[in-house]
């Protein structure tokens, strides 16, 4: 029941917080694809090039800058970079190097050498269940506590010493 309720809150909970901080950039990427979005429609609005004229990459930057300055393009294209850039992140082996004695047994090759990922990164997604195992495993052997918990909290809490112990 453990398992199921851990997984799922926890799961639950970074679910949520992805959403909370996706809805809190899309008003800023929205506006920046609009602006992307009318510089493209001037771009693809300009003739075609032919073997009697030629389009100048003057005119075109011209023209999309006639609609979209050129500061608030490059703004938008930054934003719409940096939103990206968050999906992009990766890990290497020296993000996780504190926490090297939880990666034991067969953990270590689906972390550090996952053959979808480029060498010298690691698999976050791994490492992370890797980490709520030897969590649910040391709740288990009661070497980690849940404060407030009947069944997860530390027993040595709950003996009698000095004077309740001498009553008792």
């Amino acid at each position: 029941m453990l398992d199921l309720l851990s997984s799922a809150n926890l799961l639950a909970r970074a679910e949520r917080a992805g959403k909370a901080e996706q809805l809190r950039t899309f008003p800023k990427l929205r506006k920046a694809a609009r602006t992307m979005a009318s510089a493209m429609e001037v771009l693809m609005g300009v003739p075609q090039a032919t073997e009697e004229r030629l389009v100048s990459l003057v005119e075109v930057r011209k023209a999309i800058e006639e609609v979209v300055p050129r500061e608030k393009l490059a703004a938008a294209v930054e934003a719409i970079a940096a939103a990206m850039a968050k999906s992009r992140r990766r890990y290497g082996p020296a993000d996780i190097a504190a926490h090297d004695e939880l990666i034991t047994g067969s953990w270590g090759p689906l972390i550090f050498r996952n053959p979808d990922l480029p060498d010298g990164q690691i698999d976050k997604a791994a490492f992370v269940l890797c980490a709520l195992m030897y969590l649910h495993h040391a709740l288990r052997r009661r070497d980690v506590f849940a404060e407030g918990s009947e069944r997860w909290s530390d027993p040595r809490a709950r003996l009698l010493d000095g004077q309740a112990w001498e009553q008792a």
